[in-house]
């Protein structure tokens, strides 16, 4: 009896040590992507660049690591818009590193995005992108642009004009140019108002032709 006790413990140590070199084996490091989804892993640094004459503040979301990581500029939708701290933290939970700012003349950023032409708007997507270049922790070869509605347009925009857009991510974007959007827009402002659908229609010829 004594022997097979010294036997069943002699049993029951040898597999809980076989169970134990088994979870060990199985055990995988943590990938990039898990690391960074540790909010703590996530430093933000608030900064301002530069387009021109006009200072832009943004913040940037680093997730952990040491290897360089891609990164992602953030372009607005119309209207006054302030830097989507909410979908960058997304992004570097991802483990990319992720910029972004408030609009010209919306929240710190100086300017009037008002009083500017579309090209504009995309050179300050353009001039985050340099800044996103010189920071040592990003792979240069790896930055693109994500943008919804109107950054929809401002994306593919900034992509054809800077071979330095390694990706565009359009949300919403629209089908058609911006002269054309506003043309439906401004129609169905008049619809709202009651105007008939052919003054409706005469409005937006008129449009088109000027």
């Amino acid at each position: 009896m004594k022997q097979m006790q010294i036997c069943r413990r002699q049993l029951a140590a040898t597999t809980l040590l076989a169970a134990l070199h088994l979870a060990a084996c199985t055990q995988h490091p943590p990938t990039p992507a898990q690391v960074a989804s540790d909010p703590s892993a996530i430093h933000e640094e608030s900064l301002t660049f530069p387009n021109g004459d006009i200072a832009l503040s943004a913040t940037l979301f680093l997730p952990a690591g040491s290897a360089k990581h891609p990164a992602v500029v953030l372009f607005h939708g119309s209207g006054p818009q302030r830097r989507d701290t909410f979908t960058a933290h997304w992004f570097a939970e991802q483990g990319l590193v992720a910029l972004a700012y408030d609009k010209r003349g919306v929240g710190q950023s100086t300017g009037d995005f008002r009083a500017v032409p579309f090209m504009d708007l995309c050179n300050d997507g353009l001039a985050a992108i340099a800044y996103l270049k010189s920071r040592p922790e990003i792979d240069p070869q790896r930055i693109g642009v994500w943008g919804l509605s109107q950054g929809g347009w401002l994306g593919p925009l900034a992509a054809s004009r800077s071979s330095d857009v390694a990706f565009v991510i359009a949300v919403s974007g629209p089908g058609v140019s911006p002269g054309e959007q506003m043309i439906v827009y401004y129609a169905n402002e008049l619809r709202r108002e009651g105007v008939s659908e052919s003054d409706v229609r005469e409005a937006s010829t008129l449009r088109r032709e000027i």
